[in-house]
């Protein structure tokens, strides 16, 4: 499949027609990149498995967004729990992030882990 097929360079600010690399990873999984114009880059996944399982893709996003320091970190832990990741889970995947991503990476992940946790103890919400 080129390129072309897959996404249409002018609705694109990056003219990735032109990007071996980009045309390299649309080889890999043209069904993404076939949908990606139509879905946005998170809708297409749906939370179901593809390459990566949802809450692998979640912790990710997580781990990214707390390197980022924005406030989707919280969101996203909350979603990744949601669909069946452990406190325990995130705190790894956080404390993972401290080596390329340094000291604030984790706390700004264990900072949403917490007000998650806090909220679901008002609740009266079990961890785990």
């Amino acid at each position: 499949m080129h390129v072309t097929n897959a996404i249409n360079a002018k609705n694109h600010p990056l003219d990735l027609q032109k990007n071996h690399f980009y045309e390299f990873a649309v080889e890999l999984d043209p069904e993404y990149f076939e949908a990606r114009p139509k879905t946005g880059d998170w809708g297409f996944f749906k939370d179901k498995p593809r390459y990566l399982d949802p809450i692998t893709r979640e912790v990710i996003g997580c781990v990214l967004l707390a390197f980022r320091n924005t406030p989707g970190c919280y969101h996203h832990t909350r979603k990744a729990l949601a669909l069946g990741a452990t406190f325990e889970q995130l705190v790894e995947a956080y404390n993972v992030a401290v080596f390329p991503g340094g000291g604030p990476t984790r706390m700004a992940g264990l900072k949403a882990l917490k007000r998650v946790a806090d909220e679901q103890s008002k609740l009266g919400v079990k961890k785990g």
